[in-house]
């Protein structure tokens, strides 16, 4: 009995020791606890500070739909609407019995009008009456400095207009219709340097992939004439990768303009709309004005050209909701994809007299063979981490004691 009590007492006093020594060897650990307690409040600062910036956090759902769906619906929403709109103007012009065809920029013009009105009744009907007009006082006017910001895109539009007349003057239609599909690529470099975004080598891959075959889709569809006289290739080149860079610039500012706060796209359109037509009013009148004063502003007006007009304005939103739920890359697929779509359409109606050749299926090929490779590219998961590179197991308090108290036994 008393050697057993002699071990007893021997092993209490190693617990002992051993308990000291756990403590000495964690002594700071009270120190430890402040400066984690430091980090947690310095994460959740942060954390205030974005939400007083007004930065959005990402969003998984738009009311109560998966976002992924939501991209499905509106990416194919801008794919039926360009098919449309296409084949609405082509049968405008088939069958059109104006006596003088239509001013593109009064057409331009009423769009916008359109979908400024538009904008107004959908904040209108979510807010009420009262809350529009709080809405245009303080977001609009109470903030002009952000309205001018959402202005950029379309002062950059009216430029890439300005040299859309340049390109198309001094280029045939061929390699200005082939070169202008480069706004594809460019829409990818702006979208990498803006967003800092990464794009993977098999998405570049479907990218080039898409320019290549949208470069034949339209070749196939244009007829050879005779070349122009009188003009500089070169300036014409110029201004069409000025037209690719422009388009590209603008896409990818105002999806940043729609992403980069909680204001309702709504709102954002109505800022943009409102930018647009003091744009539009000025080109109206700079290039059409002596036309007009003539004939009437809704010369060579139609049902077919008021149809346009609204299916152009829903094609504006659309693009909107894509920038802002989606992005511009996936835009320049889904206009893509109508292109085709409208090709495969067009065959089928013999008033639109058109036959697909070699290069229009050799095009249609690439554009859906760059859509699945595009997504796929996106979807593929990382392989897992090795066994070697697994991050060590969570500890009972998370700050490693349980480790050190192992090393210590």
């Amino acid at each position: 009995m008393g050697r057993r009590s002699e071990i007893a007492h021997v092993d209490r006093e190693f617990d002992a020791d051993v308990r000291s020594a756990i403590d000495a060897e964690l002594g700071g650990d009270d120190s430890e606890d402040d400066e984690m307690e430091m980090v947690m409040e310095e994460s959740d600062e942060g954390a205030e500070e974005n939400e007083s910036s007004g930065a959005p956090e990402p969003e998984t759902h738009l009311y109560g739909i998966p976002m992924w769906i939501v991209q499905v619906m509106i990416l194919s929403l801008l794919v039926v609407q360009n098919v449309v709109m296409y084949l609405v103007a082509r049968y405008s012009q088939a069958g059109g019995k104006a006596a003088k065809p239509y001013l593109k920029t009064t057409v331009v013009l009423m769009t916008e009008c359109l979908k400024l009105c538009v904008c107004f009744i959908i904040v209108t009907v979510e807010s009420g009456f009262g809350g529009m007009l709080r809405t245009v006082k303080e977001e609009i006017f109470g903030k002009f400095l952000e309205t001018l910001k959402v202005g950029v895109p379309a002062l950059l539009y009216f430029f890439q207009n300005t040299l859309f007349y340049v390109g198309s003057a001094n280029l045939d239609a061929a390699p200005f219709q082939a070169v202008n599909q480069f706004k594809v690529v460019t829409t990818a470099i702006v979208t990498v340097i803006f967003f800092r975004r990464c794009i993977k080598p098999l998405q570049w891959v479907s990218i080039v992939s898409l320019m290549g075959g949208l470069m034949l889709v339209v070749l196939s569809n244009l007829k050879s004439g005779a070349p122009k006289k009188d003009t500089n290739p070169l300036l014409g080149y110029g201004a069409t990768l000025g037209i690719c860079a422009l388009s590209g610039c603008a896409g990818v500012y105002f999806e940043h303009v729609l992403k980069g706060s909680k204001v309702s796209i709504w709102v954002r359109n109505i800022q943009l709309s409102m930018m647009s037509i003091f744009v539009a009013v000025i080109t109206v009148a700079s290039k059409d004005g002596k036309k007009i004063m003539a004939d009437g502003f809704f010369q060579g007006y139609t049902p077919w050209t008021v149809a346009c007009i609204c299916i152009i304005a829903l094609g504006g939103l659309t693009i909107a909701m894509v920038l802002k739920y989606a992005s511009a890359i996936l835009k320049t697929f889904a206009t893509g994809a109508a292109i085709v779509v409208t090709g495969v359409i067009s065959s089928l109606v013999p008033a639109f007299n058109f036959m697909p050749n070699l290069k229009f299926c050799a095009g249609t090929a690439l554009v859906v063979g760059s859509i699945f490779l595009y997504g796929y590219a996106g979807a593929k998961k990382k392989a897992p981490a090795s066994s070697s590179s697994a991050p060590v197991p969570p500890t009972s308090d998370g700050y490693g004691r349980v480790k050190k108290e192992v090393e210590m036994k």
